[in-house]
């Protein structure tokens, strides 16, 4: 229960930040502007916390969409229970990341070939031992 609390309160700060400061967590950069394309792409971040399994593990989720192309990239650290986990989102495996030295880090993208979710504010982000075990979660 002590942890659930921790969970909340995470979500409503970063929920906070996200409607304080929209201009901080979004991608400033624009569109490009060649030839009259470009622009209109949008930038979703979440936060992961560690769960009772691995409490001092953080980490971070992008979602980067801009007309057809969409990527997530994902980091996390102070890992030690693996040395592989897997990323899911809304409770679908999008990816596998390796961990070095407790650390990992991986990106999928469409314009590689990869299926990449159309990740929406709220989708849930799990990051999971092979067993299923939640190490990490965040909310987009």
């Amino acid at each position: 229960m002590k942890n659930m609390w921790k969970y909340c309160l995470v979500a409503l700060t970063v929920s906070a930040l996200l409607l304080a400061c929209p201009s901080a967590f979004s991608d400033d950069r624009g569109g490009g502007g060649g030839g009259g394309g470009g622009g209109g792409g949008i930038e979703m971040q979440a936060v992961l916390v560690g769960t009772d399994l691995q409490p001092d593990a953080t980490g971070l989720a992008t979602f980067r969409a801009q007309s057809t192309a969409r990527g997530l990239e994902v980091t996390v650290d102070a890992v030690d229970l693996t040395n592989t986990v897997w990323v899911l989102v809304n409770g679908d495996i999008v990816a596998q990341i390796t961990i070095i030295a407790t650390r990992g880090g991986g990106g999928i993208e469409t314009r590689r070939g990869d299926d990449v979710p159309d990740v929406q504010s709220g989708d849930l982000i799990e990051i999971a031992d092979d067993d299923g075990n939640v190490l990490l979660w965040g909310v987009f």
